[in-house]
């Protein structure tokens, strides 16, 4: 690719630290040249963030200021975008993988006739062409797209992609430019962020931790992954996507790329697949359990122990047998 453009997301005007994992996926595509790359900072205020990043990566960097991007705007993104980039020849645009970056990947792809491309997982090249590989069907299958354009606009999974080894380095400062587009906010726009009032920092400092995936299926059964949990020492309780998405657990439980990272002594899945955006947030965990009806799910691909059963039946059966051994029977 001749340009790399690496857009990373902001909150308030600051930069969560996970964000800047998407330099991994653009370094890649840059072929570890850093002059070929232009990272994006967007914000309502967001100069020195852009000033911080050009230091301490040695890229090129344009602070991206609208006073509707203070908090996450993917219409407007797009729409500014549009007015500071060129999006002729063989460009790559790179988002981390999140709801509101993959609106703006879809609106640019469909103004640009551009190769839309989400949650990628690893990139590989075939005849200087970039191929891109992901999971579908919950991580049972592993997909390789092509780009149909020299325009390619993608959001990227993070861990799977290494610390970048860079083949040029830059005697001089890298400009940082502040570039302020006149463009009337979209009619929709957010008004407010709302933290979780869940403030549990558990799931880090946890020995062991319990994690429920939408395999558990129905909400009441949260109280055999509790019940579960219970009877282990040092435990906490995790969750995935869909579980959170549901409002079963709060948000601070979730274990993914759009969670948390956790790296316990041991985690035990309980009804989790095994998609990747999930594994990335638990895989250095010491040792992996997996419990699971279906013997395909892509988890045990990773675990150390796997159990094919119901969860419903085996989870009884477990606390029983806790049960009878504390009674010394």
């Amino acid at each position: 690719m001749d340009r790399v453009y690496l857009v990373l997301d902001t909150v308030n005007n600051s930069i969560p630290r996970q964000s800047f994992d998407v330099l991994k996926c653009a370094a890649v595509m840059a072929g570890n040249d850093r002059s070929r790359i232009l990272a994006i900072v967007p914000g309502s205020d967001c100069t020195k963030h852009a000033q911080s990043c050009s230091d301490e990566f040695g890229i090129a960097t344009i602070a991206l200021e609208h006073h509707g991007l203070r908090l996450p705007n993917p219409d407007l993104l797009a729409a500014l975008l549009d007015e500071i980039l060129t999006f002729e020849g063989e460009i790559c645009m790179c988002f981390s993988n999140t709801v509101n970056n993959a609106h703006t990947v879809s609106r640019l792809a469909i103004q640009h006739n551009a190769s839309s491309i989400t949650a990628v997982d690893s990139i590989s090249f075939k005849d200087g062409t970039p191929l891109f590989t992901r999971s579908i069907f919950n991580g049972k299958c592993r997909q390789v797209v092509a780009p149909a354009s020299t325009a390619v606009v993608a959001t990227f999974n993070p861990g799977g992609f290494p610390e970048p080894t860079w083949v040029t380095t830059s005697e001089s400062i890298p400009a940082v430019r502040t570039v302020r587009p006149n463009i009337t906010p979209n009619a929709v726009q957010p008004v407010s962020l709302e933290e979780s009032s869940d403030t549990d920092e558990g799931l880090e400092e946890a020995d062991v931790i319990v994690s429920a995936g939408r395999g558990i299926g129905a909400r009441e059964n949260l109280e055999l992954i509790r019940s579960f949990a219970g009877i282990i020492r040092d435990s906490a309780i995790g969750a995935s996507r869909p579980i959170v998405d549901n409002r079963w657990l709060p948000y601070s439980r979730q274990v993914g790329v759009t969670g948390r990272r956790v790296a316990p002594r041991v985690y035990i899945a309980c009804g989790i697949s095994g998609a990747h955006q999930h594994v990335v947030g638990m895989k250095d965990s010491q040792c992996i359990i997996a419990i699971n009806t279906d013997p395909h799910a892509a988890i045990f691909d990773i675990a150390d122990y796997g159990i094919v059963a119901d969860l419903s039946a085996f989870v009884p059966l477990v606390l029983k047998t806790h049960s009878e051994k504390s009674k010394g029977r």
